[in-house]
């Protein structure tokens, strides 16, 4: 499996998804399809601050890395930083 991992700018709000989110989405997604990234599967923190690793989705992605459900995360970084 494949990790696609988004989470919100610091640009965006915390209400309702983000335009930035669908944005990685759309991306992320043909990224994966087009790089040939086998079963991609998407990890989204909408609403959560991007100041903080302690987010579901991250933490699940990082929980199915440690148990070998998946070997490869792909994400926007500028979200992460």
């Amino acid at each position: 499996m494949t990790a696609l991992y988004c989470c919100p700018s610091q640009d965006d709000g915390v209400d309702g998804v983000s335009n930035s989110i669908q944005s990685q989405r759309n991306i992320l997604e043909r990224y994966a399809w087009g790089h040939r990234f086998p079963n991609p599967r998407f990890y989204v923190d909408d609403g959560y601050s991007g100041g903080s690793f302690n987010r579901p989705g991250f933490q699940q992605m990082i929980l199915d890395m440690g148990n070998g459900k998946t070997r490869t995360i792909i994400t926007n970084l500028s979200p992460l930083q």
